[in-house]
This record gives C-alpha cells, sequence and structure tokens, in this order.
C-alpha cells in the first residue's frame, strides 16, 4: 500500500492538473541526465558492493535439483 502512495498518487495528482496531457514531462535533455545519472548511480552502487579484497561477492549457489538438501 505503501507503494501506491508514494509513488502512484503523486502521478495521478501531477496527471489530475497538467494542463497539456500530450506534452511529455521530460525533453530530450531531460531523459539524458536522467540516464546519466541512473547508470552512475549504478556503476557507484555496484562499486560500493566491490569488497576491499577486490573480489566481487559471490552469489550463493541453490542446490540442484534431485540433490538431498541438508538441513
Amino acid at each position: 500500500m505503501r507503494t501506491v502512495w508514494r509513488i502512484c498518487v503523486p502521478i495521478a495528482i501531477t496527471e489530475v492538473f497538467s494542463r497539456d496531457l500530450t506534452r511529455p514531462w521530460l525533453g530530450n535533455a531531460g531523459l539524458t541526465l536522467t540516464g546519466v545519472v541512473f547508470v552512475a548511480g549504478s556503476v557507484l552502487f555496484a562499486l560500493a558492493q566491490h569488497d576491499a579484497k577486490g573480489s566481487w561477492p559471490r552469489r550463493r549457489s541453490s542446490p540442484e535439483r534431485g540433490s538431498p538438501s541438508r538441513r
């Protein structure tokens, strides 16, 4: 329910009070800037996950099908 209130409601309010419904919210410059910020944030987040030894965190391997599970 919090997702609706935090994401969907502000979008709905903006759409209700918009004068021109055919005009996009962002132009070319805004879309480009948003993309650059998203990629930069993704790279910074990936680098923050990199541990001090210089290796990337390993994914836990899931048990193979048909093998007995350990308890």
